[in-house]
């Protein structure tokens, strides 16, 4: 028999739902919208499936019941918050209640699914006869998946803007320089100006001769609304040089005239020699940005960096680009260092459990930090965004700081 409880489960997940996808779409309608409401809907639908098997198991009571609605609000607030497409540092507490919801949705959803596995494997041999509690009431994953989604936000907050260091030989100059990265800002309502205004701030700490930003300085819902991105770029007194990512293809031809106007380098399938004043030196770079291709990107880069013969008497040349993919493209011994984004450092790592690692690495795919192949060297950034969807989990965010010193 149907009790209110119930009833209010099912509306609440109901409404839930459809509000939350009436967001996103309103960000967009592209494949990847599409697939981030697939995500969506399946996030949500864990916690409606988790009273059902309480109910089955004649385990549901209040605070389960408090559980499963405040997990689908707390699923609608990641995108009502975007879909405000202003700045709002007052909702940073219901914005990290999103993210544990749909990280702990994102780990159940994979116990549950290996646990299910189990059971069919366990009842194939006749080891087992499951019944329907069996397979909806896995209770003792419960706190495991709640433990690694707590853990995993908090460690990706308390880790934020770790400052990493490299040190590389210069391939063409004879004077040492610092660059120091940033990446893939996605400058929204849940990452605002307080943020970046810290990130720049712990960047420009570093005293960099150059500072580069390797795509995706914004997103679907602040491509329009991201006045806080341009002040703040145009108060640092260093070069910026920055390539597009695929966030930036929507209004890459506005938000190139916003950054151009305020004194920063878009550069897309572009090159240009930045001069630095240094005391009674003159430090010459040469600098690269690729535009963002979806397809065939290291046929891409290869074809480009052809057309762009090097520029001479530079004391070193740098290759933006925003997806590591593209790095087989590059010619060889033709750059100091490719740098580039995109990964968000594999999205969900061990970092949190003490050592590296991520789901990308494991899947053999370039995810953060160094590469390198003949005659080319790459740094794979972990990216400044920490809200949103795919919740990061494990990974904090990064600011790199690249020393190039003259061989000896």
């Amino acid at each position: 028999m149907m009790t209110w409880m119930d009833a209010a489960i099912l509306v609440g997940s109901a409404v839930g739902l459809g509000a939350t996808l009436r967001h996103v779409w309103r960000g967009g309608t592209t494949w990847n919208d599409h697939a981030v409401a697939a995500v969506v809907a399946g996030c949500l639908a864990v916690y409606p499936t988790m009273w059902l098997g309480g109910r089955l198991a004649l385990a549901a009571n209040g605070a389960l019941f408090g559980v499963c609605l405040l997990g689908v609000a707390s699923i609608w607030v990641l995108f009502a918050v975007l879909d405000t497409r202003r700045e709002q540092d007052g909702l940073r507490f219901a914005v990290v209640c999103s993210q544990v919801a749909y990280a702990y949705s994102l780990w159940l959803g994979l116990f549950v699914l290996l646990w299910w596995v189990a059971v069919v494997v366990l009842w194939g041999f006749g080891w087992l006869k499951p019944s329907a509690v069996t397979f909806l009431w896995p209770w003792p994953l419960f706190p495991v998946a709640g433990a690694l989604a707590g853990w995993g936000v908090f460690w990706t907050w308390w880790t934020r803007d770790t400052v990493r260091r490299l040190a590389l030989p210069t391939r063409h100059g004879s004077r040492a320089f610092r660059v120091v990265q940033l990446s893939d800002l996605h400058v929204s309502p849940t990452t605002t100006g307080r943020d970046l205004r810290r990130t720049v701030q712990t960047a420009l700490g570093l005293a960099p001769d150059l500072l580069v930003i390797t795509g995706d300085l914004v997103m679907p819902f602040s491509e329009q609304n991201h006045g806080w991105l341009l002040d703040i770029l145009a108060d640092v007194d260093v070069p910026i040089a920055v390539c597009p990512g695929n966030h930036d293809l929507p209004v890459a031809d506005r938000l190139a005239r916003e950054l151009r106007e305020r004194g920063v380098l878009w550069l897309a399938d572009e090159q240009v020699v930045v001069d630095i004043e240094r005391g009674d030196q003159t430090l010459r770079i040469e600098v690269i940005g690729m535009d963002f291709v979806w397809q065939k990107l290291a046929d891409h880069v290869r074809r480009v960096v052809q057309t762009l013969p090097p520029a001479p008497d530079v004391d070193g040349r740098l290759l933006l680009l925003h997806d590591p993919r593209g790095f087989p493209g590059v010619p060889e011994h033709r750059f100091d260092l490719v740098l580039c984004g995109h990964t968000h450092g594999g999205q969900v790592g061990t970092d949190m459990f003490g050592w590296p690692g991520s789901v990308l690495g494991a899947l053999g795919l370039y995810d953060q930090g160094f590469f390198e192949r003949e005659g080319a060297w790459m740094w794979v950034h972990r990216g400044n965004w920490h809200y949103g969807l795919p919740p990061r989990m494990g990974i904090g965010t990064e600011v790199l700081a690249v020393d190039f010193l003259p061989a000896d």
